[in-house]
Formats: C-alpha cells, sequence, structure tokens
C-alpha cells in the first residue's frame, strides 16, 4: 500500500488542507429531476469520450451548482481547440434512458513545441451527480484517462474529499510548498475604489494590441516548461471576456495580464491574472473589471458571484481580492495542489488568478 506523505500547509491556512468553508450559501442548489422513475442502475450508463458540446452545455450548470468550479458554456470548446482532440478527453458518464451527461473527468495534455518545453498533463473535472454516486462510475472516468498518460507527468488540484485516494491510487504524492486557494464573493460587495489609483509607471492594452510573442514570452516565466501558447490564444478569444495586458513605460515589455469573464450562473471569474508587482496587480483589476462591465452594458451588481483562484503563498494577492470585497469573503477553499512525477516551480509570486482550474494550469 503507497503511504500518502501529507503535504505542508500554508502557515495562515487555519483549516485541513483541501477543507471547504463555507460563510454562506451563495451557490443555487439543485434537486434530482423528477422524471427519474427509479434509481439508476450501472448497466444504464455508458461512457463517452468528447460528446457534443451541446451535452456540455446542458450538464455544465448543474455541475457547477453543485462544485462551484469556474466554468463557463464556452470552456470545452475552448480546450478543445487548444490542443486537439487527440490531446483533451472529456470522459462522460452518461445515463441512456435520458441521453444526459451525470459524471465527467478532462484530461488536458500539452506536447513540446520548441527547444526546453515538456510533455505535461492536468487532470480536472471529475464529478458524478451524487444519485449516481456507488455505482463505480468514479473509477469507469478516471482509470481511462490515466491510461493515455500515465507515462507522463501527471498534476491536479485535489478537492478534500479526493486528494489522498489520488496519492494512493494514482501517485499523487509529489506536493509543492503551497496549494490553490479558491474565494468566492457577492458582486454587490465589491469596491473597485478599495485598489488604489492606477500605477503611472505601466500602461494598460487591450491583448489585441500587443503583440502575441510579447504575451508569450511572459506567460512562459509561469509555466516551468509547459507551452500553452495555443491555449492562452484560445482564452483570449474566449467570448464575454476581456484582458487587459500591462506594459512597462520605460521598457516597453509585458509586466502584467488580467482577464475578466463571464462564468455559467452570472458570475464574474477572474483569470490570466499575473503581475510583476502589487501596484500592477490592482490596476489591472481594477481597470479590467470595469473594462468588461462596460461592455457587458450591466453593472457590477448585475452579476452575482466574483469568482479568485490564487496560490496560498501570495500573500499580496489574498489581502488584494480581501480588499477588493471589503473583507466579505462568502466561501474558502484550500485545494491540493499535485503532482505524480517531479513538482514544477511556478513563480506563484507572480500569479494572482490562475487561468481556467481545469485545463489552464496556473
Amino acid at each position: 500500500m503507497t503511504k500518502v506523505v501529507e503535504p505542508k500547509l500554508a502557515p495562515w491556512w487555519d483549516g485541513s488542507v483541501g477543507k471547504t468553508q463555507t460563510i454562506s450559501n451563495t451557490t443555487p442548489s439543485t434537486k434530482p429531476d423528477a422524471e427519474k422513475d427509479r434509481p439508476p442502475l450501472a448497466n444504464d450508463i455508458e461512457i463517452v469520450r468528447n460528446p457534443s458540446p451541446k451535452l456540455y452545455k446542458e450538464i455544465i450548470p448543474k455541475l457547477v451548482a453543485d462544485e462551484g468550479w469556474d466554468n463557463s458554456l464556452h470552456c470545452y470548446e475552448i480546450w478543445l481547440r487548444s490542443v486537439g482532440q487527440e490531446n483533451f478527453s472529456l470522459w462522460c458518464a452518461i445515463d441512456k434512458r435520458f441521453n444526459r451527461i451525470v459524471g465527467t473527468m478532462s484530461r488536458c495534455t500539452y506536447l513540446p513545441k520548441k527547444p526546453g518545453d515538456i510533455h505535461f498533463t492536468q487532470f480536472s473535472m471529475l464529478y458524478l451527480q451524487p444519485e449516481y454516486r456507488g455505482l463505480g462510475l468514479g473509477r469507469k472516468l478516471y482509470d481511462p484517462a490515466y491510461e493515455e498518460t500515465r507515462d507522463t507527468n501527471i498534476f491536479c488540484y485535489g478537492v478534500e474529499a479526493m486528494w489522498r485516494k489520488y496519492a494512493k491510487d494514482y501517485g499523487f504524492d509529489k506536493y509543492p510548498h503551497w496549494q490553490l486557494i479558491a474565494l468566492k464573493a457577492n458582486c454587490s460587495d465589491a469596491r473597485l475604489d478599495k485598489l488604489g489609483d492606477p500605477d503611472p509607471s505601466v500602461e494598460l492594452r487591450d491583448w489585441r494590441r500587443v503583440s502575441l510573442d510579447d504575451i508569450f514570452l511572459y506567460n512562459r516565466r509561469l509555466t516551468d516548461g509547459v507551452n500553452r501558447e495555443s491555449y492562452i490564444v484560445q482564452a483570449l478569444n474566449h467570448p464575454e471576456s476581456v484582458t487587459l495586458v500591462a506594459v512597462s513605460g520605460s521598457s516597453n515589455t509585458v509586466v502584467g495580464m488580467c482577464q475578466v469573464r463571464e462564468l455559467v450562473l452570472k458570475r464574474i471569474g477572474i483569470s490570466l491574472f499575473y503581475a510583476d508587482s502589487e501596484k500592477i496587480a490592482k490596476t489591472l483589476l481594477r481597470a479590467t473589471i470595469e473594462r468588461f462591465v462596460d461592455s457587458q452594458c450591466k453593472k457590477i451588481t448585475d452579476f452575482t458571484q466574483l469568482v479568485y483562484k490564487t496560490p496560498s503563498v501570495n500573500e499580496n494577492s489574498l489581502k488584494l481580492f480581501s480588499s477588493l470585497v471589503d473583507e466579505k469573503i462568502t466561501h474558502r477553499e484550500a485545494l491540493v495542489t499535485q503532482f505524480t512525477h517531479k513538482i514544477l516551480n511556478w513563480p506563484v509570486g507572480l500569479i494572482y488568478s490562475i487561468a481556467d482550474e481545469h485545463s489552464g494550469l496556473v
């Protein structure tokens, strides 16, 4: 039996690793469909790889309501375009009685494209609707993804209920010195003025006014050899999003970027948020949220939640988000960062809120 080694906790975190602290219930709940005339059986279920986007869009509101993940309606197609059908798998359990997805598991593999690139895989989105648990479907979803990539270095963000099992059964037993902290707050509590005045040393530009090569160069600083250029291109073109890039006034180089996008259930996701300093980060976040709300012809209070996911050791990032929402954080969860072969040295001090949690790495 493989011994599960406990990861080291961030010194400020006072809960268990992977612990969820729900301060108030801001996530809608859903009930099982009334049309089910009996409990599901194992032979009702078919395991399918990469089903139609239509089926994904039908399940994603319930999945997000149950799990609180940062999915949008457009994520699945973005992932497929980023790495191709052969390198992205969304394994789904489909109840044949209703032709409906009831469980998921995702695998995204990044291949080397340039000298110094590495072969790397991210696992995510392991989910089963509660009434389908206990049928052995979790392994039927997880094992095909693992068999596709077991010889490569695999990484995931493990939740409290599952991270020990990932370590014991699949070898996800290498942990860096940080966890991923998922934070949520009500949009009605956002106070953009708390982020202060703009940093005069940088110019903020829409990403289309910045060379992609310059954006790629900045992102290579963040991924320790994982080439996610194709992902970045697709993420930048995410519908219902705004991405601003901070360019140094003195060196004309990229020193930060931030994306704000609409998520399922009228939430706002802060992603691709990186900055060389706290002042640049505050400048980026305030301007990007303002530009996003204006682009949608709405007020920030027309949205429900802010979703923010940051490394536990980036204290500037944690303070920044707390200040933005007037310290009224409604949900806090620590996810375990786990690798199978080797820990990658991502510069977490530059990472304020990661790209999408399922395929974007950091």
